[in-house]
């Protein structure tokens, strides 16, 4: 509301401004034919760098800060014909021991390139919210990473004009997942039936009740170097994975039990759990002391499950 009263302000000075230099140029001229055309010119002058100002300020008003950043936001106004890929995702810290609890990445789990990762995944989106995903033109990311079950998933690509305005219909919560216990329960208690394998938890009753608050959130930006319009894995130039992070109280018996099956989990399950020590986070490396002795990388969202993590941004 103030950004769009200081439009109509700004637009009002202009207005009178020229007004009144046109008014002067015309009385304070020798030549009455010359002072028309000073005015003309003049009014015309400020007439064009007005308007410039009033699209900018009518940009601004657009924009939310409390999401993105400033510049980021007005450089998505201005390049209103690139594409960018949003993804909005939650993570637990979960403290153990003064560690922090880990999973094998699911998408990955078995490969050369397997990591280990903060328990957490995309928030999803309802066939309420179709409607107007589809007036800002949102398309689902297709990548190889992500399965046939990640459907809904909060994985869009859309024209960077309508990312300011995605956020505004984001943060209302109408037709979005708002609880972020939905993924706690499908990490540590479904199987894959496919691999035959156990559940890494199995006293679910005991974990019925789980105490989770928000800690905060993070953003991150980044611009896509392997841009291709024709590939359908790369359609984008930017990158923006915004994080809620969620603190999971425990109690002394569900710790006790996440500590056992640790240790339970039978061999030929190619799922784990992990205690990672802050230091480990840090560094980006963790190195099992039962199952593997090779070093496993940590996933690119670790750091933001640590509550001293300061946020850093990267866009171009």
């Amino acid at each position: 509301m103030k950004r769009i009263l200081s439009l109509k302000l700004l637009q009002f000075l202009a207005v009178f401004t020229i007004a009144v230099i046109s008014v002067f140029f015309y009385y304070n001229s020798d030549d009455a034919h010359c002072g028309k055309l000073q005015s003309f010119y003049i009014a015309l002058f400020f007439m064009s760098i007005t308007s410039i100002i009033a699209i900018l300020f009518q940009l601004l008003v657009t924009i939310d800060e409390k999401t993105l950043p400033f510049c980021f936001s007005l450089k998505m106004k201005l390049f209103f014909w690139r594409k960018v890929r949003i993804s909005i995702a939650y993570l637990y810290n979960i403290p153990i021991k003064d560690k922090y609890l880990f999973i094998t990445n699911s998408y990955n789990k078995g490969s050369k390139t397997e990591r280990i990762t903060p328990i957490g995944g995309a928030y999803k989106y309802y066939d309420t919210a179709l409607l107007a995903l589809q007036e800002l033109k949102a398309t689902p990311s297709l990548k190889k990473d992500f399965k046939s079950k990640d459907e809904n998933d909060l994985r869009l690509v859309l024209p960077a004009k309508n990312v300011n305005t995605f956020f505004k219909l984001y943060n209302k919560k109408k037709g979005f997942e708002y609880s972020p216990l939905r993924e706690f329960d499908e990490e540590l208690f479904k199987t894959d039936d496919n691999q035959n394998s156990e559940a890494l938890l199995t006293n679910k009753e005991l974990f019925s009740n789980i105490r989770c608050s928000k800690l905060k959130s993070h953003y991150r930006i980044t611009r896509n170097k392997q841009y291709d319009k024709n590939d359908c894995e790369n359609n984008f130039h930017y990158e923006v994975h915004f994080f809620d992070i969620f603190f999971i109280d425990l109690t002394k018996e569900q710790k006790t039990h996440i500590e056992e099956r640790m240790y339970e989990i039978d061999h030929t399950n190619k799922m784990f759990l992990y205690c990672v020590s802050e230091c480990e986070i840090m560094n980006d490396s963790f190195v099992p002391k039962k199952k593997r002795e090779n070093i496993l990388k940590l996933g690119d969202n670790a750091k933001y499950i640590l509550i001293n993590y300061l946020q850093k941004i990267t866009y171009v």
